[in-house]
């Protein structure tokens, strides 16, 4: 499989969900060697992040970036959930009055629209039919979104007893007008909501990596937020069709 990155898994793929919480059992569980005190029962962290910078509403959301087997896994449980939303996958098809090639009625799979899709540039040039189907596609993908920061969110307090309050994630959207209140909605699961601004002061390299990385040869000065209001304010992607380089 030349695709191995793990994109998105983490919302939907159980063996990626038992993974991560595995690790959170060792990180919260394991006792100081010093102390012998747990992280679940220390007072002084404040909040836990459950996962960093991913989405399903990001730029990141497309088949380059999520091995094949895991997308079919993810437009299974999309045929499912029209199944139960319908009644059946073929009343879903006929409620929207369009199919799309990959959908396949039989195996109970219904096609799932990368990021770009989600986007007001892509609405705007969609049909009422492809309209209605994105409506249930976001509608899907924000209630599986949320559903795992719930279940992982009760695991944390139930099964590893940690008191501290809870980030579910931070991540920014491909279109912030159509999709930002839907992400937001998704960390309502949790008690706080982490957003992300970037910002530096100055930083080069040879190899044009230094927007997001610090390397050996790297020449950069430290700059405080607190000195540069307006860029860490206005850091979160103002131009909604920008995307990163490792698209």
């Amino acid at each position: 499989m030349d695709n191995k990155r793990p994109f998105a898994l983490l919302f939907f793929n159980e063996q990626m969900q038992e993974f991560h919480r595995t690790w959170l059992k060792g990180i919260l569980t394991i006792p100081n060697p010093y102390t012998g005190k747990i992280l679940a029962d220390e007072p002084a962290i404040a909040v836990l992040e459950l996962q960093n910078e991913d989405s399903f509403f990001f730029w990141t959301f497309t088949k380059n970036n999520i091995p094949f087997v895991h997308w079919q896994e993810l437009e299974q449980r999309f045929g499912t959930w029209l199944s139960n939303r319908y009644g059946s996958l073929e009343k879903a098809f006929d409620t929207w009055g369009m199919r799309e090639s990959g959908d396949d009625l039989q195996a109970g799979r219904a096609t799932l629209y990368e990021a770009w899709h989600m986007t007001s540039a892509s609405v705007k040039q969609a049909g009422d039919s492809k309209k209605r189907r994105l409506s249930d596609q976001v509608r899907f993908l924000s209630e599986l979104q949320r559903h795992f920061y719930e279940e992982t969110i009760q695991y944390i307090r139930k099964d590893l007893g940690s008191k501290s309050l809870i980030s579910p994630g931070n991540w920014h959207t491909s279109d912030p007008v159509m999709l930002d209140a839907l992400e937001r909605y998704t960390y309502t699961a949790g008690e706080v909501i982490d957003r992300h601004g970037y910002f530096s002061g100055p930083h080069n390299s040879d190899d044009g990596s230094h927007a997001y990385d610090v390397r050996v040869g790297h020449t950069f000065d430290n700059l405080s937020a607190l000195l540069v209001p307006q860029e860490y304010s206005s850091s979160v992607y103002p131009d909604s069709g920008s995307s990163p380089d490792y698209l």
